[in-house]
């Protein structure tokens, strides 16, 4: 618990409070007060520049780039799934590594809806202290985020949805992708296979979930066992 707490505080921090400040330190310098949606642009901005810093940072981590191949591998195995082709390494392996509805497009879509909603809601002074009114209105962000989540998961599903037949839909969806070429990375054959039984686990305990009741599904050890790739039956040779 303590270690997530610290995760929670170390992330509100980097990407509501740092961001905040320093636009609070440009608008001092370049004459736009926190009531502006230049202010808030700005805040947007400094927080995409953060989350890209940060991400080709972490990207350089030999151990990253190994999840970032998995990571690249879950989508192709998810686009296989998609498309209704057999869950194959010769058919994930054709598939793009870059997916519309990707977590990492998912935090764009949070930073440009927070400049939205945040320039429409903190759009007047709350405390007659400048300082004060900084530190306010950092504090009311951060319920905010919640909302922000909501609204941006929905859009990024819509647009993700809609992304192959809709122009307007594609092009909102690829900034996120661009930012996958960071997050992502090919993966090896051996990598595909296992996002591959990954699904195919998925799809085997929802047959599973149909045809037995829920107090049978965990069986008499009390968790469930993992299956082989035999027994779920879905072959992974082309």
């Amino acid at each position: 618990f303590s270690m997530i707490a610290v995760s929670l505080v170390f992330g509100l921090a980097l990407f509501v409070g740092a961001p905040h400040l320093a636009a609070w330190g440009l608008g001092n310098l370049l004459g736009f007060d926190a009531s502006s949606m230049t202010f808030h642009a700005v805040d947007g901005v400094i927080k995409l520049a953060i989350l890209i810093s940060y991400m080709a940072a972490i990207s350089m981590l030999d151990d990253v780039k190994r999840v970032f191949q998995y990571h690249g591998a879950e989508h192709k195995a998810i686009f296989t799934y998609e498309r209704d082709l057999p869950l194959t390494i010769d058919n994930a392996r054709q598939q793009t590594r870059f997916h519309p509805r990707c977590g990492t497009s998912f935090l764009l879509i949070v930073i440009m809806v927070s400049v939205v909603l945040f320039s429409a809601l903190l759009s007047f002074p709350l405390a007659q202290s400048t300082a004060v009114d900084h530190l306010v209105k950092i504090l009311i962000k951060i319920p905010l985020m919640f909302p922000v989540a909501g609204l941006a998961y929905e859009f990024i599903k819509l647009a993700g949805k809609h992304c192959e037949t809709n122009k307007l839909a594609k092009a909102l969806s690829m900034p996120g992708m661009w930012l996958q070429r960071i997050t992502t990375k090919d993966p090896d054959d051996s990598q595909l296979e296992i996002a591959l039984i990954s699904i195919r686990k998925t799809l085997w305990r929802e047959k599973q979930a149909e045809l037995t009741e829920p107090a049978q599904q965990l069986g008499a050890l009390g968790y469930e066992v993992y299956v082989s790739a035999d027994e779920i039956d879905l072959p992974l040779v082309a």
